[in-house]
Parts: C-alpha cells; sequence; structure tokens
C-alpha cells in the first residue's frame, strides 16, 4: 500500500505538470519526469492516457482546482480507474529515490 502512495505522489507531480507546465516555458513536461524513472514508463503512459481520457469525456476538470484536495481527488479517480499495477523496479526506484539510497553518504 505504502509503494502506491509512493508511486502516486510521483505521478501526482507528472500530472499536475501536464495541467500547469507546457514543457520549457511552463516547466518541465510529464515526458520529462518520466524520463527520471524510465522504470515506471509503462505504469506512467497507462495514468496519463486515463488522464488524458477523463478530462475529455469531462469526467475530470483539474484545470477548476483551486486547492490541493480537488487536484487530489482527481488524481485519485484516475488512479483508481487504471488496473495496471507499477512494475516492481518502479517501485524499488522510486523508493529507493525518495529514501535517498543513491546520495553515496
Amino acid at each position: 500500500m505504502n509503494m502506491l502512495i509512493i508511486i502516486s505522489l510521483v505521478l501526482s507531480l507528472s500530472a499536475l505538470l501536464f495541467v500547469e507546465g507546457k514543457g520549457p516555458r511552463g516547466g518541465p513536461s510529464p515526458h520529462q519526469l518520466m524520463n527520471v524513472f524510465p522504470e515506471c514508463k509503462s505504469f506512467g503512459d497507462a495514468m496519463m492516457s486515463k488522464f488524458k481520457e477523463q478530462m475529455r469525456s469531462g469526467k475530470i476538470s483539474p484545470q477548476l482546482c483551486r486547492d490541493e484536495e480537488c487536484f487530489k481527488t482527481v488524481l485519485q479517480t484516475v488512479r483508481c480507474s487504471v488496473s495496471d499495477e507499477p512494475e516492481e523496479e518502479c517501485v524499488s526506484k522510486v523508493t529507493s529515490f525518495l529514501q535517498g539510497s543513491d546520495c553515496g553518504e
């Protein structure tokens, strides 16, 4: 369960960049963020596909969110509609990054 929270945090940032960032001028694109974790590409693609699909259908409208709770609800809606699970290597890389395991103290 904690791993899903970690992955959701990373993908939340990715989705936020999709909504607010427009690439080089508005910050990094979601694809640039996912390049940091190539092990998460298939899961990230599934999330992004559902995100776009639900935006087009009007099921979600993150542009109208004015607070973090609203955006969290939007992302939860997207995550719950994706049946895929992140691959173990994806979870491992994200966890290692968040715990600072690669910092070489």
